[in-house]
Formats: structure tokens, C-alpha cells, sequence
């Protein structure tokens, strides 16, 4: 019989997690993996991702020859899952939401969003254009923006932030009179669409317009559920993706053993 070594790849665990139906945590994609610069390890028993230089803590749980694996140290683990035999730390949330909702807003729960995403074209006058962005396209601008807006900000995954932003695989541009307003990220796994990030210039109402730009796009609704993170334990944040109406809240958590 081969050993794990020699039969387990990265698109391996991409396979595996598809096969048995695994619901994948934010982070849990094949771009972010890249963009963060993950290191594959094989342990012989197990193999998965860490940080560069990182070999005490699994990124997300590893997989062994038949199945993933959970009793160890892993900095993010699939949802709602607590581990067994290890201590088990809350993470953060993911907020899901059912793309097609996004197109009718029917209902009193969708009445203040209704509102709001109507208000940025309202109060600025002029053209709006949002597209899909070329490689490397507006990266000076998105710079400058990137800079204003993380003035005063506790910024997580700094690093790759940037790299979805100015190299991400799936970007949005949001252009007034011809200027870049805004910019949406996207990112995917086998199961959702995901949020990556939102980036915009400050105006009041820009954020909520972004957001509704992003859900109902063409690449968004062709997926039915979106995955739009967490909240990091900021509760203005929960306020706002509680607003949005969930279709399913989950729980991430960190696994640590001793």
C-alpha cells in the first residue's frame, strides 16, 4: 500500500473536500492558499497547509490517508465543528446569504437596505459603471484608496488583503464619471461564492451600494449561496450582516493542543 506521501497532492484536499460534502470555512480556497502563501506539508500521516515556516499548527484540518483529520492544533476548523480532544477557541463567524434574495428585497427585513442602496446614486450625480477589472488594472488608484481607507483601522491579513486587491483573480471596479469609486473582491470554493473584500472611498452609502453590486452580478448569481465572512467581534459589523438577512450563521474555531 502507498503512503500518504506518495498519493497526497493539494487538489487532493480540494477532492476530498467535495467528495464527503465538507462545508469549507472563508478562508478555505484555493486563491486564498495562494495568496497567503501556504506551505503543503506532508507529515506522512497527515498533510494540509501551514504558515510559512509554521509546522506546530495546522492552517485548516489536515487530511490523513481516508479521511480529514481533527485531533491537533488547527487555526481554523470547518464550521460548527468543535474538536473532541483538544481546547477549542471561538474564531470568528460566517455569515451565508442566498444570492436571489438580493434581486427582490422583498419583505419589512429588507426595508432599511432597500433604502440605503438607493441613496449613493441618489446623493452623486453623474454616470456609474461598475465592470469586471483587467489584470493589473487600476492598481495605482486602488493604492491610494487603500491607503486613505485603513487610516485608524485594525487590519487583518494585511498582506494578503493586498494582494486580493491590486492581483486578485476576481475584482470589480466601481467607476463615477470615469473615476474608480470603489472596488469589490470576489473568491470561490466548490460550494460558495465568497465576499473576499469591499474596499470604497468613504462616501456615506458607497459601501451598502458596493455590496449590492456585488450580490446581484452576474458571477455572484450564478451561485446560491454567498459566503461573506465574519464579523472579527466588531458588533457594528454583526449589526450590519445581521441586517442583511443570514440565511445561515456559522461558528469557526480554533483548535489547540496542549
Amino acid at each position: 500500500m502507498e503512503s500518504p506521501s506518495q498519493t497526497k497532492r493539494p487538489e487532493d484536499y480540494w477532492e476530498a473536500l467535495k467528495a464527503k460534502g465538507i462545508t469549507p470555512n472563508f478562508w478555505m480556497t484555493e486563491e486564498y492558499v495562494q495568496k497567503a502563501e501556504l506551505v503543503w506539508n506532508d507529515c506522512e500521516a497527515l498533510c494540509g497547509w501551514t504558515e510559512p515556516e509554521e509546522y506546530i499548527q495546522w492552517k485548516f484540518p489536515p487530511l490523513s490517508l481516508y479521511d480529514f483529520w481533527d485531533n491537533c492544533s488547527i487555526w481554523a476548523s470547518f464550521p460548527d465543528v468543535i474538536g473532541k480532544d483538544c481546547e477549542s477557541i471561538f474564531l470568528d463567524h460566517q455569515y451565508l446569504y442566498e444570492a436571489k434574495a438580493f434581486l427582490s428585497l422583498t419583505g419589512h427585513n429588507w426595508a432599511v437596505y432597500r433604502k440605503n442602496i438607493k441613496k449613493y446614486p441618489a446623493r452623486n450625480g453623474g454616470t456609474l459603471e461598475y465592470r469586471r477589472l483587467k489584470e493589473g488594472e487600476c492598481e495605482e488608484e486602488i493604492s491610494q484608496m487603500l491607503l486613505k481607507w485603513a487610516e485608524g483601522k485594525t487590519l487583518y491579513d494585511n498582506d494578503v488583503m493586498v494582494k486580493f486587491l491590486l492581483q486578485g483573480n476576481l475584482r470589480w471596479g466601481l467607476f463615477r464619471n470615469g473615476e474608480l469609486a470603489g472596488v469589490n473582491v470576489g473568491d470561490k470554493n466548490y460550494l460558495h461564492a465568497v465576499y473576499r473584500y469591499c474596499l470604497d472611498d468613504g462616501t456615506p452609502y458607497l459601501n451598502e451600494y458596493l455590496r449590492h453590486c456585488f450580490y446581484t452580478s452576474d458571477w455572484v448569481q450564478k451561485k446560491s449561496i454567498v459566503n461573506d465572512g465574519g464579523d472579527l467581534g466588531n458588533p457594528e459589523l454583526e449589526r450590519f450582516k445581521l441586517k442583511l438577512n443570514p440565511v445561515l450563521i456559522q461558528k469557526v474555531y480554533t483548535y489547540i493542543i496542549r
